[in-house]
């Protein structure tokens, strides 16, 4: 196994100055760097989207990336209803730095035990989900996607799955460890008994045949 050391890379900066606030709301959304999670949801914005130090980040979902996203959350829970542990929770944010209203993330899916299940149905959960799962499009992906795996564990994660279609693998990240599983994947930690094959998920669909 590869031993895998996380370093927290966020770093609260100093609220700005009322002169600073009139400069950056002389700017565009995109460039603006003093954002909170509540003007932007003051704001009425449907996109998903993420904040990073008060910079707001647009989620887009490619056809690759909403093709894996619907098949992991439809076989996770197929075993939850029979084996009902927790709760599965796609494209939600969360707030992982609660005293810092300039910071949320969006794991593409969340998984919580129900011990930890989030009681609040209207504010963003405040603690990370056990298992985080982030799926890659591009190549660009894969930086900010092992980051936020780092984040997570960071933050109290178990587990953190980064889907990565391109190679037809996962990696699989863990406090202490990261593997790479291209046959079959588990999660004993999280979900006792479920098991993945790879070879089957990562099976591109086949052209109907022309008539």
């Amino acid at each position: 196994m590869e031993a895998l050391v996380t370093t927290e890379r966020h770093q609260t900066k100093k609220m700005p100055s009322q002169t600073e606030r009139e400069q950056q709301h002389a700017l565009s959304l995109e460039e603006r760097t003093d954002l909170t999670y509540a003007e932007v949801e003051a704001m009425g914005i449907t996109e998903p989207f993420e904040l990073i130090d008060g910079r707001i980040t647009f989620k887009v979902s490619y056809p690759i990336h909403a093709r894996y996203l619907a098949k992991v959350v439809h076989i996770i829970q197929k075993y939850l209803d029979e084996q009902p542990i927790g709760e599965l929770f796609v494209d939600m944010n969360v707030r992982l730095f609660p005293d810092d209203d300039r910071q949320s993330r969006r794991p593409d899916v969340a998984f919580y035990l129900n011990e930890h299940v989030p009681q609040a149905d209207n504010e963003p959960p405040t603690i990370a989900p056990d298992l985080a799962i982030e799926i890659g499009a591009t190549n660009s992906d894969f930086l900010p996607l092992f980051e936020k795996a780092g984040l997570y564990l960071s933050k109290g994660s178990q587990v953190v799955w980064s889907v990565i279609p391109a190679k037809a693998c996962v990696l699989v990240w863990k406090a202490q460890e990261r593997t790479w599983e291209y046959n079959t994947l588990t999660c004993p930690e999280l979900l006792p008994g479920w098991s993945l094959n790879l070879a089957e998920f990562f099976a591109q669909p086949q052209p109907a045949s022309a008539q």
